[in-house]
């Protein structure tokens, strides 16, 4: 291939930051730097000769068109995109010989060579090959919303397209990406409606700030928070990641690290979870409908709450004849159990079957200047609690016009109607869990058998969630010249968000006095984030078969939260409003808002089509920052060389694509809002018996605090094998997060009074490293019959390298949490027992249970798993695939969960193991340590587990089911959560007490994922 074809390079670019001292307008204002480039040499004539290239783009093995195609001549701005029919035509194209490509998301890019003569046309008709795990032509998104190729980038990339098949398996967007990307975690901690995920890629950067990846959807970073509710249900929060709707998705691309994402900045240490929606096709408008239907169930039976009745040595019965009591003589015999579970009895039982409904439908379409998308979804789903349920209504429209021949113009914009009513649960006495597993061993009539209330009282309260979310954006593609290419993005989310909780006069009267009052709660909040994106790439062919991209560019971004909270108590009986409490009654108002600004610049340079290096750097300022702190600068670089092109590279069948790829860069983190910042809390104080206003401290501040830094190099290879039926992708990689962000206690003596007991300095490092492997293995490629495993395997080793002050950091439940130096962040610490059966009675007694000697507590393992592998089999039968079965099999190893549910049954007293004979020696000792010496040790549990996520049945409808004119429909059955197997003695080992919390880790009363089937009818026309 001559130099002159090597064709247009996008680079991976895009520059994001804007100071604290810029306007809002700011945004508006973004231009484009000037770029680096050179125009053609000097007495270069365009040739005035022209012709036509047209032809048709089908998919490989299928021959179906394939509509949205990006037709284009390398070197020229000519392109076209495909109709519903696949068929293009380009205009206009110079004489000679040129190089055109067919490129779409989702397909591997490719390249056929024509000459063109002066009016006559020319024909060439492309097949693509969808892209697998590790496709090197594959079209990937950069950080400037340009393309180029995943042979040019030397960083892994984890790609994920939407199968349809699966779908009616998925309710959220979480849910979507679990288990699909190695080195990609996701932790559903609920089981209640609405519940939300935590998510780690590559482990966890950071001990104090967020360890959750940005959010970027079309170019436009999105509210991605984990946490997002004001009011505290016990445990479990709704996340915004849950907003995405799988079935608007063309695709999602991950970048896992500093190493990919070093042109994201700061905020983008945690990896980039980049969505592209759907667009629209150009020919006659194709339309898509679906109805589903399902089911949700509890799977789990609780266990008994239970006590022994016997006889003292004076004749009386008692109803506490434990084991202990027994072996110390206070209880001579052993006459009967007793165990009652509420969340088990028909009577009482606050579960029911839920069920779920959603209906969708789209429409896409469009001509040769526009292309249009258009989508409408709803969904109603009634929870397995009484109170709890999810509503969603979600719009869509994505565009596209052509503006001239040199300019296109996307614009994007969603809306999400939401509203989550949430059960009370996990660490709340309001909670059904915690009144049935803390409960009695016996039916009653006031309480049912729960601790405080029934369920005929807890569904009264209310917990809600409502909302309006509407996400935005557009992006200008302008190209003035053949090698030169501006890029403007614009974009906003804002989420107008309500919580509610009520409890009426009267309710919790089996409570306490003041709760028997009535209480009222309601917090609204608008929060929102702009974006503005500007860039230009100059794309230049020089001598020796070399392509140069430079790309330099601006962004600006603002996140504002503006929220007022009011609470009252007392409410007027048979009401439920502010207006009506009258006692305890206040008001607050927040308003947070930080700004950033940055600056990138980029060069690339490719040898030969088969050999690239990308250098890179990104400045940030942020209004975070510390007053002392500049713009951080964030370099990084990345070399990819495809060796299976290389003359000198072995021909062997079995060996169809090699490249070994590196990449190195730096990210960051930025400070909480008001970490940095001094401020004052306003107070009332009484001078001479009159209120006059005064203040105190309520954060020191600190003008030095920089943002969390981490470094991350990777390194691997990509290969396909044995004619493409196996492609392999192995990284491994090591990150470094230096200055954590830590607060620090301050001593009392600095008078900074009880508002501000902490200050945040920079005083740590923690690192990550792991290996990844992603592998797609078609045993079976025929036309009625295919079969392929697709299997993500990683493994993550971390540690706290280092703390400047040497003290460990204690936290989480019952403080048996960690962050110590030489261990993995967030480590489970305890004084180790043993025990002994002395008189082998087979009951343990807790002077055969011994702490060790020294009083030290000891490593007992991380809440992070250590190694994780999701298979993915899928099976096809039949012409055309009339069948398809697919599954999602999850395992997660090298990970301990805290059973805090087990602990506290036997400080009520109520755990088998303390009245049951028989019980395990182990369950005794840990008891007794826990109950009598405050040790938990016994309790941190290994949390590994196997579970089948999904399991889904496709079948093609046959020509008489179909409605109108309808080209094609489907039948899906499926499930999710259907098996688990572990030897975690809890419910679930999944299950989180506290919610997506960055680090901590534990089961405390907490309602597990529950099981779900669905079904699904979709039509296409």
């Amino acid at each position: 291939m001559p130099s002159s074809s090597r064709g247009v390079r996008r680079a991976s670019a895009v520059l994001a930051l804007a100071p604290a001292v810029l306007p809002p307008s700011g945004a508006a204002a973004l231009t484009a730097a000037a770029l680096v480039g050179r125009s053609a040499p000097a007495g270069a004539q365009q040739p005035a000769a022209t012709g036509v290239v047209s032809g048709r783009v089908v998919e490989r093995g299928t021959n179906t068109p394939l509509g949205s195609v990006q037709v284009y001549v390398v070197g020229g701005n000519q392109s076209a995109l495909t109709n519903d029919n696949g068929t293009f035509r380009i205009t206009g194209v110079l004489a000679g010989t040129v190089e055109v490509r067919a490129r779409r998301l989702g397909y591997a890019l490719t390249a056929l060579r024509a000459t063109v003569v002066a009016g006559a046309p020319v024909t060439l008709n492309f097949t693509l090959d969808r892209s697998q795990a590790q496709s090197l032509s594959e079209i990937v998104v950069t950080a400037t919303g340009a393309e180029q190729a995943a042979r040019e980038t030397g960083n892994q990339v984890a790609r994920i397209t939407p199968d349809q098949q699966p779908l009616p398996a998925i309710t959220s967007g979480s849910e979507l990406l679990e288990g699909k990307a190695a080195g990609v975690v996701i932790t559903q901690s609920g089981g209640a409606s609405g519940s939300g995920a935590r998510v780690r890629i590559r482990g966890g950067n950071s001990l104090s700030n967020s360890n959750e990846p940005l959010l970027i959807i079309d170019g436009v970073r999105v509210n991605s928070d984990p946490n997002s509710s004001s009011l505290d249900v016990g445990g479990q929060y709704p996340s915004r990641i849950n907003d995405l709707k799988p079935e608007d998705i063309e695709n999602v691309e991950i970048l896992k690290g500093p190493a990919a994402t070093g042109l994201y900045g700061t905020q983008a240490a945690n990896g980039v979870i980049q969505v592209t929606t759907k667009r629209g096709v150009r020919g006659r408008t194709q339309y898509t409908a679906f109805a589903e239907g399902g089911a949700l169930d509890n799977p789990y039976t609780f266990p008994l709450n239970t006590v022994g009745f016997g006889t003292t040595s004076t004749g009386a019965v008692t109803g506490s004849c434990y084991l202990q009591s027994l072996a110390d003589g206070s209880c001579v015999k052993q006459d009967s159990l007793q165990s009652f579970q509420p969340l088990n009895d028909p009577r009482t039982t606050p579960f029911r079957v839920g069920n779920r409904q959603r209906y969708g439908a789209s429409a896409a379409g469009g001509g040769d200047r526009a292309t249009y998308y258009l989508s409408g979804d709803y969904e109603d789903e009634k929870g397995v609690y009484q109170n709890s349920g999810i509503r969603r209504i979600n719009l869509r429209t994505n565009a596209t016009a052509q503006l001239r021949s040199n300019l296109d113009l996307t614009a994007n914009l969603g809306y999400l109607n939401l509203n989550n009513p949430r059960p009370q649960n996990d660490n709340n006495d309001q909670g059904f869990l915690g009144g049935g597993l803390l409960g009695s061993t016996q039916y009653d009539t006031l309480r049912q058998g729960y601790l405080r209330a029934g369920p005929a009282i807890l569904d009264g309260i209310t917990t809600v969630q409502t909302g309006d979310r509407l996400t935005g954006g557009s992006t200008l593609n302008y190209r003035p010249l053949t090698w030169l290419r501006f890029v403007g993005q614009a974009g906003l989310d804002i989420f107008n968000r309500d919580d509610q909780y009520l409890a009426p006069y009267g309710l919790l009267t089996l409570f306490d006095p003041d709760r028997a009052q009535g209480q009222r709660n309601r917090n609204e909040y608008r929060i929102a984030t702009y974006t503005g994106n500007a860039s230009a790439i100059a794309t230049r062919t020089l001598p020796g078969d070399v392509t140069s991209t430079t790309t330099v560019g601006l962004q600006y971004q603002r996140d504002r939260t503006d929220g007022t909270q009011s609470v009252g108590y007392n409410i007027l009986p048979g009401t439920g409003t502010l207006s009506t409490t009258n006692s305890r009654f206040a008001v607050a108002e927040d308003q947070i808002e930080t700004r950033l600004f940055g600056a990138l610049a980029s060069e690339q340079i490719g040898f030969r089509d088969r050999v690239f290096v990308t250098g890179s750097v990104r400045g940030d300022n942020n209004s975070a920052f510390g007053q002392n702190v500049g713009f951080i600068t964030y370099p990084s670089a990345n070399a990819s060389w495809v060796l299976s092109d290389e003359s000198f590279f072995p021909k062997l069948a079995a060996l169809n694509s090699f490249r070994l790829r590196a990449a190195i860069g730096k990210s960051g983190q930025r400070p909480q809002q008001l970490a940095a910042l001094r401020y004052f809390n306003p107070v009332a104080v009484s001078v001479t018996g009159n209120d006059v206003p005064g203040f105190t401290i309520g954060n020191l501040g600190n003008t030095n605090l920089r943002p969390e830094i981490t470094t991350e190099g990777e390194v691997g290879f990509d290969a396909g094998l044995f004619d493409r039926r196996v492609d392999l992708q192995v990284t491994y990689f090591g990150r470094r997060t230096r200055d954590q962000l830590v607060a620090v206690p301050i001593a009392p003596s600095v008078g900074t009074g009880p508002d501000a007991p902490t200050r945040t300095q920079n005083i740590g490092t923690v690192t990550n490293k792991g290996l990844e492997v992603g592998l797609t293995t078609t045993f079976v490629r025929q036309r009625t019959v295919g079969f392929d495993i697709t299997w993500n395997f990683a493994t993550l080793a971390n540690h706290v390298y280092s703390l400047r002050d040497t003290t460990p950091i204690i936290f989480g439940f019952n403080s048996v949490q960690q962050h110590r130096t030489g261990y993995p962040a967030g480590s489970y610490f305890q004084v180790p027992f043993t025990y002994n059966d002395a008189n082998h009675d087979g009951i343990i007694t807790p002077d055969e249970v011994h702490l060790a000697a020294d009083g030290r507590v000891q490593y007992l393992g991380n809440p992070l798993p250590r190694r994780t592998l999701s298979v993915q089999p899928a099976l096809t039968l039949g012409p055309n695939s009339l069948v398809r079965l697919q599954a999602l099999v999850d395992y997660r190893g090298g990970w301990k969960q805290f059973n805090g549910t087990e602990i506290y049954r036997c400080l009520f007293g109520i755990c088998p193991e303390l009245s049951q004979k028989g019980s395990s020696l182990f369950d005794q000792a840990r008891a007794i340590a826990s109950n009598d010496y405050g040790d938990y040790a016994g309790y941190v549990e290994k949390g590994d587990f196997v579970k089948l996520r999904e399991l889904s049945a496709s079948i093609a409808l046959p020509r008489p089911l179909l409605f109108g004119k309808a080209s094609n429909g489907t039948l899906t059955f499926a499930g999710r959560n259907l098996l688990t197997s572990t030897k975690y003695s809890g419910l679930d080992p999944e299950a989180n007490g506290a919610a997506q919390q960055n680090w901590s880790q534990f089961d405390f009363l907490s309602q597990p994922p529950v099981r779900l089937f669905s079904v699904r009818l979709s039509y296409n026309y």
